[in-house]
């Protein structure tokens, strides 16, 4: 559950000292968690864990790994949901912010495919909307308009998929901190 859903930024809490502070506490630590899955490279284990549970196919699994494959969607969410660390954006000009590092991960290990297969598929109704929450949540920093101009045409290449997806965030951070200026 996002930290603003349970902190809700009104007139009290900015008058309730300790309820800002347990705000930016409880903040901080999913920030520091953020870090952590990018530092450690959660998504590769995740990645893997997903490909196999989807190998299985939905007749294949237990209902133990339907659980576990909505538990893994789950926390891919959560961690996406937390925001992004304005501080850390600002001390670091020339590199990515943790939500760009964790998006790359997702793409380069192949959760991005995963979330589009389960997105579209027949099969797995039930982890549609889940993964489209992903989806959204991984394009919330990007600039629509500049989504809508983007060719969609790539090709099938994933190599050159995860390249552009590279460049896209990079060029998005750049214009960022341009305009920012």
């Amino acid at each position: 559950m996002p930290v603003l859903l349970c902190f809700e930024q009104d007139d009290s809490t900015k008058r309730d000292k300790l309820a800002a502070k347990l705000h930016l506490e409880v903040n901080n630590t999913l920030i520091a968690y953020k870090q952590l899955f990018v530092k450690f490279n959660v998504m590769k284990v995740f990645s893997s864990l997903l490909s196999n549970l989807l190998q299985l196919g939905k007749s294949g699994r237990t209902d133990d790994d339907d659980i576990m494959l909505e538990r893994l969607l789950i926390t891919i969410r959560n961690v996406l949901h937390v925001p992004s660390d304005s501080f850390e954006d600002e001390q670091f000009v020339n590199s990515l912010s943790s939500h760009d590092l964790l998006v790359l991960s997702i793409v380069e290990y192949g959760i991005a495919d995963l979330l589009f297969y389960l997105s579209g598929s027949k099969d797995e109704e039930q982890h549609c909307l889940l993964s489209l929450e992903i989806i959204l949540l991984i394009f919330r920093d990007f600039d629509s308009a500049l989504l809508a101009v983007q060719n969609t045409s790539y090709g099938n290449d994933s190599k050159i998929d995860k390249r552009i997806a590279r460049d896209q965030i990079e060029g998005r951070w750049y214009q960022t901190k341009k305009s920012s200026k």
